[in-house]
């Protein structure tokens, strides 16, 4: 009978196979075990790549931690395969610009810049999913160095905003997931020099128009639903 394979790769000796040779087989099956409990993989993203798992060995894929690095000039896509294979994962995304998270044609996952997230591949195949589990930041939003030029926002992410030499522009994620949230307070001068919050082809409040945050003071959050209602007002 021959030798059968695990979800992770793992090999499941079959009976009578591997005489005199199994514990190689064996430490390679221990090593897949604890990179898929506790494996860190550094990733130096240079574009788009595909990481895979595969049967009876180690990868970067089989590792429950991947940590993408790399000073990338645009997002970049990395596709886990095979795409049948179900698997959690967290994600460091130590790069400078956004990490998107595919295993099929069905919902992605984009990791902001220098943060962490939580994800689940469902291994569905050629519809499979990526699903973003994370609980949340345990401390809270990471609040941003207040901001004084036009931003690009990251999920996850709070950013005090001083417009008080000039109108500011606020650029809401590109890509976003179910749940993603940011939040904008203004410093005290919107009023005068008001923060646009440009939509980046979504739509805000159900409507395919940029917002506009006028009054002194003010503080939002936006929670992205779909592509139907978009950007949500969380609390004004």
């Amino acid at each position: 009978m021959p030798s059968t394979y695990t979800n992770l790769g793992i090999e499941k000796i079959g009976t009578g196979e591997q005489s005199g040779v199994w514990g190689t087989t064996t430490n390679t099956n221990f090593d897949i075990l604890d990179n898929a409990v506790s494996g860190v993989a550094a990733v130096t993203l240079t574009g788009d790549v595909t990481l895979s798992l595969s049967d009876g060995a180690t990868t970067d894929a089989g590792n429950f931690v991947l940590k993408f690095t790399s000073s990338l000039s645009s997002s970049v896509t990395v596709t886990i395969g095979p795409n049948d294979t179900e698997k959690v994962y967290v994600i460091q995304n130590a790069t400078s610009h956004d990490v998107v998270i595919s295993q099929g044609s069905g919902s992605n996952v984009t990791v902001g810049a220098s943060t962490f997230k939580l994800i689940y591949c469902d291994g569905g195949g050629s519809s499979a999913n990526v699903v973003d589990i994370s609980l949340g930041n345990p401390g809270g939003f990471i609040w941003q160095s207040i901001v004084t030029s036009a931003t690009t926002m990251v999920s996850g992410r709070g950013y005090f905003v001083n417009t008080a030499s000039s109108a500011i522009t606020m650029t809401l994620p590109g890509s976003p997931s179910l749940g993603d949230i940011i939040r904008i307070i203004d410093l005290g001068s919107a009023n005068t020099n008001n923060i646009t919050v440009a939509r980046n082809s979504e739509k805000i409040m159900g409507s395919a128009a940029d917002m506009t945050i006028d009054t002194n003071n003010a503080g939002l959050g936006l929670v992205y639903t779909d592509s139907t209602f978009g950007w949500r007002l969380l609390e004004v």
